[in-house]
């Protein structure tokens, strides 16, 4: 129902603070939506509306404002844009890490590929072909591959993303998510340059070869030696490391978390969100219910209670503007603050570090309790009990300073203060009630007696353990995309490694064969086989813990305390690339200790 904003006070005569909205615009927040002529940018509008707004505001003694313009677009507010781009940038940077390991992989087969091929190029070569007409054939060989992936990729994003959102998310997409024009131009470009990287630089590699070694014997005789085959698999190792690495630090983080001391308690605590019946309350009959509703529940036997503006860890934040007496408007910090009544803190378990808690008598008087954060901002090592700071337009005098808590939520703490509730209540936002107790059945009187004093009130009670799961809940999200990418990652790597030990196994058959008939044990023909890759296995694991621990600075805020040079994440990303490491070679060491030493020497 869409009804004219003229309508307003007379829709809500009972309620002072919406009846007077539209004689207080300046103090208040209006969206104007509009639609923009033919031929007029967003900007000229903006300009515009700036300097009429400028004229109005200066016409009723109000100090300029800037005007914002937005579209109507999804995500098309500041914060819900800055809060997707950054799940997409970390899927995103994550997708090319992994798409580097599928391409150094790939990478080194068609480099083995190529080095099968000795023979054919030489004699391509011999017989008049040039280097460019080589590595065009093998740059076309390599984009058919990359087209062919590309093709099932598009297959896949076309049908994947519905599904999961319909079948497990149980929901449609809030846009349309189907691959466009220029998705599908961004795919064709991307299997080029997947092309490129896979495929050109084995090409140059093996289009440098000696030409009467090739025709000769067919090994992979070059010109020059350069180690491709060790900087593909060090970027593999590497890149896999940064993405193990990252994910054990998240996921840690996440553990961290759930051991984050709170500076509350929150075990045993209810929370009784009230919802009174519409138009039945304005403001002040509101405030009189919640007078009734302490006096009801005092005589409940409950430990503890208190009401409270919203909960700890709400989606709620009442923030205002702080300044100390005596300094300019211009210095005015942002800070949060919570409106109590007697008895929050000890409902919490919150403890007052110095001062006191708020008594029943100081309902609306100009006091506060701050939290440590706000103390140290204003008055560094000093006891802020007694002094007195400016909040809007209303000096309040500190008499009780309380310990940090997480209090908004779980990536850090803000400065906060607490003021008596007294009868700053809103009829459509009433206080939910705050209570311990140990006996359940408490839990059930607590919404019938509410229910006593108000039966049209609808009243639901949760615990207050609830709301910090949800807060969990939702850290689960960037641990579990980058464990899922890390895994992934690291599943490529194994395979490219064991690529790589098969290819040594079958490029030094002979060498082998004669190092077993002169006498040769199975740990040293073992060790011929590992040692020609250490050196990639090392330079990619020093490699990636350098850039672990540049990505860990990046993602300093999702570790919730944990120190970005965590050793048992680092160390358990060590360990486990040591026995990926391990697998892979263990089929072609074994293998080449099973080489019979004669069938070895007539290889080739």
């Amino acid at each position: 129902m869409w009804l004219p904003i003229s309508s307003l006070p007379s829709l809500r005569a009972n309620d002072p603070y919406l009846g007077s909205l539209l004689d207080r615009w300046q103090d208040c927040c209006v969206d104007v939506t509009a639609r923009l002529a033919d031929g007029v940018t967003r900007s000229e509008a903006s300009a515009e509306l700036q300097v009429l707004s400028q004229r109005f505001r200066a016409s009723v003694g109000q100090d300029p404002r800037n005007v914002l313009i937005g579209g109507t677009q999804f995500l098309s507010g500041r914060r819900a844009k800055a809060q997707a781009l950054a799940i997409i940038g970390v899927l995103f940077t994550g997708i090319t890490l992994l798409l580097l390991i599928a391409c150094a992989n790939v990478g080194n087969l068609l480099l083995a590929r190529a080095a099968a091929r000795m023979a054919e190029i030489g004699v391509r070569l011999s017989i008049g072909a040039s280097r460019t007409r080589i590595l065009r054939q093998l740059l076309t060989e390599g984009l058919v591959l990359a087209s062919v992936a590309a093709a099932a990729g598009l297959a896949l994003a076309t049908w994947l993303p519905p599904f999961v959102l319909n079948r497990v998310a149980n929901q449609p997409a809030p846009f349309d998510i189907a691959p466009d024009a220029l998705v599908i131009g961004y795919a064709v470009a991307l299997a080029v340059v997947t092309c490129v990287a896979c495929a050109l630089a084995p090409a140059l590699h093996v289009t440098r070869v000696d030409v009467a070694s090739a025709l000769k014997d067919g090994k992979p005789a070059l010109r020059s030696r350069f180690p491709l085959r060790t900087v593909l698999l060090a970027t593999q190792v590497a890149v896999t490391v940064v993405l193990l690495t990252s994910a054990g630090l998240l996921l840690r983080g996440v553990a961290q978390a759930r051991e984050l001391d709170l500076g509350f308690n929150v075990e045993g605590i209810g929370v009784a969100k009230i919802e009174l019946p519409a138009f039945a309350y304005d403001n002040t009959r509101a405030a009189a219910l919640l007078n009734d509703l302490r006096t009801a529940v005092r005589n409940a036997g409950l430990q503890s209670f208190a009401f409270v503006s919203h909960e700890p860890l709400a989606d709620l934040h009442l923030q205002t503007g702080v300044r100390l007496a005596g300094q300019s408007e211009d210095l005015t910090r942002i800070v949060d603050f919570i409106n109590v009544t007697p008895g929050y803190f000890s409902v919490l378990g919150l403890p007052i570090l110095a001062g006191r808690d708020f008594q029943e008598n100081e309902d609306g008087r100009p006091v506060a309790i701050v939290n440590e954060t706000l103390a140290q901002q204003y008055w560094p090592g000093q006891n802020p009990v007694g002094r007195t700071f400016v909040s809007g337009r209303e000096s309040l005098e500190i008499v009780g300073l309380v310990r940090d808590a997480y209090m908004s939520g779980l990536n850090g703490i803000n400065p906060l203060f607490f003021r008596p509730m007294g009868a700053r209540v809103l009829s459509e936002l009433f206080p939910p009630l705050l209570f311990r107790a140990t006996q359940p059945a408490a839990w059930t009187s607590v919404a019938a007696l509410i229910s006593s004093v108000e039966p049209r009130a609808r009243v639901d009670v949760t615990p207050l353990r609830d709301r910090v799961e949800s807060w969990l809940a939702e850290l689960n999200f960037a641990p579990m995309a980058t464990s899922i990418l890390g895994v992934l990652g690291l599943t490529l790597a194994t395979i490219g490694m064991f690529g790589v030990f098969a290819y040594v196994v079958r490029q030094r058959t002979k060498e082998i064969g004669i190092r077993m008939a002169l006498g040769a044990p199975p740990v040293a023909i073992i060790s011929l086989v590992l040692s020609g890759n250490s050196r990639a296995l090392t330079v990619g694991l020093a490699a990636g813990v350098a850039g672990a621990l540049a990505a860990s600075q990046v993602l300093r805020g999702s570790l919730y305390g944990l120190s970005p040079l965590d050793p048992i994440a680092y160390g358990g990303v060590i360990v486990l690339l040591g026995a990926s490491a391990l697998a892979a070679s263990y089929l072609p060491a074994r293998r080449a200790t099973c080489v019979d030493p004669v069938r070895a020497l007539r290889h080739e």
